[in-house]
Order: C-alpha cells, then sequence, then structure tokens
C-alpha cells in the first residue's frame, strides 16, 4: 500500500471519499500532503459532522464538507 508520503509533495485538493468510520484516524494518514496554506480539504461521505477530526488536525485549511445521499 502506498502512502501520502511516497508523493514527497503536498497537494491543492485532498478528496476524502471513504466510509464514515474512524475518522479521527484519516488526518494521520494524510498529514504528509497537507499544507493548510494551500490546501482545501473536500470530504464527501454520508453523514454529518464528518469534519471535527480534519478541522482539529488542520486548523488553518480550508474544509469542504459534503453530504452524500443515494436512493434507489
Amino acid at each position: 500500500m502506498r502512502k501520502v508520503a511516497d508523493a514527497g509533495t503536498t497537494f491543492d485538493y485532498v478528496v476524502c471519499a471513504h466510509k464514515a468510520i474512524h475518522q479521527d484516524t484519516v488526518p494521520e494518514q494524510i498529514a504528509a500532503g497537507v499544507d493548510e496554506g494551500k490546501t482545501t480539504i473536500v470530504i464527501i461521505q454520508n453523514g454529518v459532522g464528518n469534519e471535527e477530526p480534519f478541522r482539529d488536525s488542520f486548523p488553518s485549511a480550508t474544509i469542504i464538507s459534503c453530504v452524500v445521499s443515494t436512493t434507489l
């Protein structure tokens, strides 16, 4: 499995579209790719309040939180 740190750079956008469990472990996994002065973190998940662990870890970063809803 490759890690964000393997890229050796920071990103303009980091899109998090994963299952909304263990949210508190994700900021550590993406930290190497985040520059709070330029990186926008986009959280696309089902549910609300998912941005809290990201805001705690990256207080100066722009965070866009989306709610996903699907119907059949």
